[in-house]
């Protein structure tokens, strides 16, 4: 549906939303998956289609302001006295930027606004080529010349030189024998420094991009060097239209900007689940993996690490939380068999908490991460209410098994020493 739209969504959001569904899929395509993480990326895809949401007042604007000066443009072209072969050569040019600018997604520059004041220079040259009106074909000859001699002076760098020779080639082997041949090459040439001077903008923009997402950390050097490289290659490319470097250009920069989007979701996340981390069974145990989320989160990680990591540091979280909440399971089992003198509002309450505890602590249970920690919260209130001996609270025997799963996680080179309100 996302890639067929031609009015639901812009080049970029497809990019976006396209690249996230990928991450969901890849997720799904895992031997092993839980709901809890199916949550999260339903949490990641709804914060991008939040990010993209944003006030199309400007754009409108802009199309609105376009489609007038067509109209104009049209109108005086109609009023001039020129054969009417060549009117309708150049009217047809300018039904076509007409149409590229009605399309819901720009390939011609970075936004829709960018581009429609890209397309509104060319309708705006056509209308100046055919004002020239000169009869003589010596004297257009002479002007395209003059076209084409700016061109080749108009930029110092090597690579856009070279393509626009290349351009100023095709060019000059055009028909010139009739007045509309020049007046088409005439054409061609003022619409080339228009293209050429939005084509060196866009890459400056690719660029100042690229090295600001580095620096914010928002893009790994890798993705960086890789986007690097394609700018390079897009730009030593010889294309036969001129507009095919735009639009290879603009794809480039959706590219980038899916990335960084991407990676700031993740990120954002991560941080979310840190925050969890932090306020699970044991700090200390648990400082390892607070760690190695951290590190993520201050370093230059590319989006598929961040992937991975909020895809395994959730369910490694995950798996914490289910030994926890089945700890407060036995434990509060235990002070209902011993039938200890305690609050009957609280019995009731623990037996509530139990009978969805045993739900969800099975290891084939479909919980996820904020079911178990709301149930583990109400434990520890009700725990608090009961004040119940130290010497009871010993009584927990599985507690060791909660030791043996968590190191299971994290490897023997883990803490051996758990902190919670049971010993």
């Amino acid at each position: 549906m996302i890639k067929n739209s031609k009015t639901l969504f812009s080049t970029q959001e497809k990019s976006v939303l396209l690249s996230t569904i990928d991450q969901i899929l890849n997720l799904l395509s895992q031997p092993q998956y839980s709901r809890d993480a199916v949550v999260k990326y339903e949490e990641v895809y709804d914060q991008m289609i939040d990010k993209l949401s944003k006030s199309k007042v400007e754009e409108n604007q802009f199309l609105n302001n376009f489609l007038e000066n067509v109209i104009r443009v049209r109108n005086e072209v109609g009023i001039l006295n020129i054969d009417s072969k060549i009117k309708n050569n150049f009217l047809q040019r300018i039904d076509n930027y007409k149409e590229t600018a009605l399309n819901a997604s720009p390939t011609l520059a970075i936004d829709k606004a960018k581009e429609i004041t890209y397309l509104n220079d060319l309708v705006n040259n056509e209308l100046k080529t055919l004002i020239l009106q000169i009869p003589e074909n010596n004297k257009l000859l002479q002007i395209l010349s003059e076209n084409l001699n700016n061109l080749k002076t108009f930029s110092k760098d090597l690579n856009i030189q070279k393509l626009v020779q290349m351009q100023i080639e095709n060019i000059q082997k055009n028909s010139k024998e009739t007045q509309s041949d020049l007046l088409n090459s005439i054409s061609q040439s003022t619409n080339l420094l228009t293209t050429v001077k939005n084509i060196e903008s866009l890459i400056t923009e690719i660029k100042d991009n690229i090295s600001r997402n580095l620096n914010s950390k928002s893009l790994s050097s890798l993705d960086a060097e890789r986007f690097l490289g394609q700018l390079d290659k897009i730009v030593e490319t010889n294309f036969d239209n001129i507009q095919e470097y735009l639009q290879k250009l603009n794809t480039l920069n959706n590219n980038i900007y899916d990335n960084v989007l991407l990676g700031t979701v993740f990120k954002n996340s991560l941080k979310k689940l840190n925050h969890q981390i932090l306020e699970a069974l044991n700090k200390s145990l648990l400082s390892r993996m607070s760690s190695e989320v951290s590190s993520l989160l201050n370093d230059n990680a590319s989006v598929k690490e961040l992937n991975d990591a909020l895809r395994i540091q959730s369910n490694n979280l995950r798996e914490i939380n289910r030994s926890e909440l089945k700890n407060w399971y036995e434990y509060s089992k235990s002070i209902l068999d011993e039938n200890i003198e305690i609050d009957q509002k609280i019995k009731d309450k623990l037996q509530l908490l139990n009978s969805k505890a045993i739900l969800l602590i099975p290891q084939n249970s479909t919980a996820i991460r904020q079911e178990l920690q709301f149930l583990i919260e109400q434990y520890r209130e009700e725990h608090k209410k009961a004040n119940v001996s130290e010497g009871l609270q010993n009584t927990l025997k599985k507690y060791g098994e909660t030791e043996e799963q968590l190191l299971n996680v994290f490897g023997s080179n883990a803490q051996k020493v758990i902190n919670t309100p049971f010993v």
